[in-house]
């Protein structure tokens, strides 16, 4: 009976393990090196997340869409977390905002015509491009707005070289990496005056893996200690040095 019972608990605790998927939803486009184009799902995000979940006994499954589809489903807890999503008071309510062990230092593109940018003052009166679904903080002043579903850095130099707006602001690591890869003498990068922070991922407070009870802290917490771990460790040095 004894035996019965062991085999019994070393079977439901393989079970629950294999069990433990966590749900990233991503947009559509690339985001490189972060995430291939749909379908596409491999990169940083994907080797990242892949080996903080491995740490705790859980798998990743990656999710494409429309942004403002995988906001809903982030919110509604049919998505668990999105990779990389800017803290903000409107979005508190439903999503928890984890450090992801990732930096990011925001840059502006413009055409290379264009005077250089020393503060967000003195491109006020011009044509910002961005996409739906992006951080109310970043567009809440500034009166002209071009957005577009699930924007692309190559759609975004494609509009800006047929004047279809005047800037587009992102991450300065993405659009770097972009033009090492897609050379231009057409485009100009102002980040002067912008400061590194910490990136996190916005992580739904209608997961299931949000859930605690008394006897252990919920997957999402046990998530958070491992992306931590993965940072102390030198890993995630390692997964950088992959893409940079």
């Amino acid at each position: 009976m004894h035996l019965r019972l062991v085999v019994l608990m070393l079977v439901v605790s393989s079970f629950s393990s294999m069990a433990c998927e966590m749900v990233m939803g991503y947009r559509t486009s690339e985001r490189l090196p972060n995430i291939e184009e749909a379908p596409n799902n491999n990169g940083l995000y994907k080797d990242l997340y892949t080996s903080a979940l491995a740490n705790i006994d859980c798998t990743l499954k990656i999710v494409r869409a429309p942004k403002k589809r995988i906001m809903k489903m982030l919110i509604e807890g049919k998505v668990d977390f999105y990779p990389g999503l800017a803290s903000s008071r409107e979005r508190a309510p439903d999503i928890y905002f984890i450090k992801n062990g990732l930096t990011s230092k925001s840059a502006i593109v413009t055409r290379f015509d264009h005077p250089e940018i020393k503060s967000l003052e003195d491109v006020k009166e011009k044509v910002m491009l961005r996409a739906f679904g992006t951080n109310k903080a970043l567009t809440q002043n500034h009166k002209y707005i071009r957005y577009v579903t699930d924007l692309s850095i190559a759609q975004a130099v494609k509009a800006l070289s047929e004047k279809k707006a005047d800037f587009f602001q992102y991450d300065k690591s993405a659009i770097e990496y972009y033009f090492a890869k897609n050379p231009s003498h057409n485009m100009k990068i102002h980040d002067s005056f912008f400061r590194e922070t910490d990136v996190t991922l916005g992580f739904s407070k209608n997961s299931i893996h949000a859930q605690s009870n008394p006897q252990q802290p919920s997957k999402m917490r046990q998530f958070e200690q491992a992306l931590k771990a993965l940072k102390k460790n030198n890993e995630l040095a390692q997964i950088l040095a992959r893409y940079y």
